[in-house]
């Protein structure tokens, strides 16, 4: 969700989302090495979005995915898309 809301790309930030505080704390939280202090950054960007509410969702639509039994640590992401850098086949 935050990558969605606050990362930006050769094309700008995704979701129209452009909170100055939210962008550099999640710079900061992606370079920060201590777990303790990551945490506090994502509170307090997870916070500032609540309280925004920059995203009012209107629709659910359930996803489904269907996968091999040879695929292991595939997780789709909370939006309902996917990657695949962490799946894994075990044959």
């Amino acid at each position: 969700m935050i990558n969605f809301l606050a990362v930006t790309d050769d094309s700008g930030i995704r979701s129209g989302y452009g909170d100055p505080d939210v962008k550099k704390w999640a710079s900061q939280a992606l370079a920060e090495p201590d777990p303790d202090k990551q945490n506090e950054l994502y509170a307090k960007i997870q916070q500032k979005v609540a309280d925004d509410a920059p995203i009012i969702p209107v629709a659910y639509q359930k996803a489904l995915y269907g996968i091999s039994s040879d695929v292991v640590d595939f997780k789709p992401y909370v939006l309902g898309t996917y990657g695949l850098r962490e799946a894994k086949l075990t044959n």
